[in-house]
């Protein structure tokens, strides 16, 4: 590997086995959140992780983006990426074991709660282990966070709550059985457009949270879809606060009709 490539570096000191399927689900949040986390620069991001040593009482994996190598990402904006990364998790590390104020408060999604909790519960599992997340290779700054077991825990705890609330905000945030006509249909996951009047008077992007649903309200032979209404649960998604997509939860197919 390229020793000029900065990288992210995760180090688990234990004290007990490492359990296998504990480290797996980790490691791929950690490429989970990388990923996520890069998009969000306009970047299309592949990131993968390498397993550079393992010995008695440590385990180090490297975290490696392909895509700097193929040339996708020039090497200086991987530079700024990979450290902004690593001060996006010790934000939110430090926020769940109580070292920031509330106002610092990370934005999370419940999927993201779930991959910080899976990140540090090897070390969580380990009573006497620590987690250190650094970075190596050209980079101005230093990054050391340190997780003892202690602190993952508490870091879980915290998360979990999170998650709670935020499930109910989003169960509350659902929109049931409303009336959706289609603006734009398109033969591909995406492009495809509805309207809902009771909600939001302008067409937006639709995501099906299953494919049935969704075959069935595009590519049903028997209707047209720009001449239906169909009764969905839907929740608004948003973005700064505007409303960007309907998330269509259920469709209700006996309850539909022509127009």
């Amino acid at each position: 590997m390229n020793q000029d490539l900065t990288t992210l570096v995760f180090k688990i000191d234990n004290k007990e086995p490492v359990e296998l399927l504990s480290l797996t689900r980790s490691m791929l949040s950690v490429t989970s959140q990388f990923d996520k986390f890069n998009l969000k620069k306009g970047h299309t991001s592949e990131a993968k992780l390498y397993v550079k040593e393992v010995r008695k009482g440590s385990i180090i994996i490297e975290l490696f983006d392909i895509s700097v190598t193929a040339g996708l990402i020039p090497f200086v904006e991987n530079v700024n990426v990979v450290v902004e990364f690593a001060e996006n998790i010790k934000k939110v590390f430090d926020f769940f074991r109580g070292k920031v104020p509330n106002e610092d408060k990370p934005k999370l999604t419940t999927n993201d709660c779930d991959d910080y909790i899976n990140m540090v519960n090897p070390v969580a599992l380990d009573g006497g282990s620590t987690l250190s997340v650094y970075i190596t290779g050209k980079v101005k700054g230093d990054i050391n966070i340190s997780v003892p077991s202690m602190d993952a825990n508490a870091i879980q705890n915290g998360l979990k709550r999170e998650k709670e609330i935020l499930k109910q905000k989003e169960l509350k945030s659902i929109e049931h059985k409303q009336i959706l006509t289609l603006y734009q249909a398109v033969d591909k996951k995406k492009g495809n457009k509805g309207i809902i009047e009771s909600l939001y008077t302008k067409p937006l992007g639709l995501i099906f949270e299953n494919d049935d649903d969704r075959e069935k309200i595009l590519y049903n032979p028997i209707q047209n879809p720009l001449k239906y209404a169909f009764i969905v649960d839907v929740r608004v998604e948003e973005i700064n606060n505007t409303p960007s997509a309907y998330r269509i939860l259920k469709y209700y197919e006996d309850e539909s009709f022509e127009l």
